[in-house]
């Protein structure tokens, strides 16, 4: 038979320092958990206020190039996209239906036998409607459906090209 294992503990006073010991020991790890918190904070605000400084910028030269772009709008007029060596600029026509008066754009979708660009739960389907052309659109402006057009800018800088570029710089 095994033998039972004993306690190294021999009396209740003997219990009672443990215990003390226990709670010390307790005290220390929340301490050290408090601490690796704070650090961690610490660590997380000083990255975080970089970032952030690294987004103004980025937000500021987007800007700069977009509104760059605008004033030259001209010379995309062939070409939609400009590639340049480390990225390429473009304009992108989008198109959107705006509805003013659901219940009236649906009622007049449905009068024009148009059921397939209404939704099941009874709204417009923006999606369909887009698909069509503006003639077809033309008719639906009555019911307060209209389409807007604007190009949407994209800037794409070219991240192979530059870290390749300061791979051979360096």
């Amino acid at each position: 038979m095994a033998k039972k294992k004993e306690s190294t503990l021999t009396s209740w006073e003997d219990v009672n320092l443990q215990l003390k010991n226990l709670a010390d020991l307790e005290i220390k790890k929340r301490t050290l958990e408090n601490q690796e918190t704070e650090e961690t904070n610490k660590i997380k605000e000083k990255f975080m206020e970089q970032t952030n400084a690294v987004m103004d910028e980025i937000t500021a030269i987007e800007k700069d190039i977009i509104l760059f772009a605008e004033q030259n709008r001209s010379e995309f007029t062939k070409k939609r996209s400009k590639k340049l060596t480390f990225g390429t600029i473009s304009f992108r026509s989008t198109r959107k239906i705006s509805v003013k008066n659901s219940a009236s754009a649906i009622a007049t979708l449905k009068q024009m036998n148009m059921d397939e660009y209404i939704r099941t739960a009874e709204s417009i389907d923006k999606e369909a409607l887009l698909a069509l052309s503006d003639n077809e659109l033309a008719p639906l402006s009555k019911a307060g459906i209209n389409v807007t057009r604007k190009d949407k800018i994209t800037v794409e800088p070219d991240i192979v090209q530059i870290v390749s570029d300061n791979q051979t710089a360096a």
